[in-house]
């Protein structure tokens, strides 16, 4: 599976990438960086590689995020809107 892991905490956010299940980094961005925590995302998503045979050009690959900062999982959501789908634990999945 290939995944990347998006976990904001109160100070920082961590990205890590996970390419047929192996982990191939992680980066951590001051929370307040806007742009850079952007590159991050936009570089790993990158990474992911395309549905083979897909005429949309999909990437094989999902983004989940894990955090205890609603303000800036609302801003990464809003800011990145473009990486389509991403699953945020506790608001799309529901963890009891």
């Amino acid at each position: 599976m290939n995944l990347i892991a998006v976990d904001i905490g109160n100070t920082n956010i961590k990205v890590g990438l996970f390419l047929k299940g192996e982990e191939k980094g992680v980066e951590s961005v001051p929370g307040q960086d806007e742009q850079k925590l952007t590159g991050v995302l936009k570089a790993a998503w990158e990474q992911i590689p395309l549905v083979k045979n897909s005429k949309e050009k999909k990437h094989d690959g999902v983004i989940v995020v894990s955090s205890v900062n609603p303000i800036w999982t609302a801003l990464v959501a809003i800011r990145n809107s473009y990486l389509l789908l991403l699953d945020i634990l506790g608001l799309i999945i529901y963890i009891p």
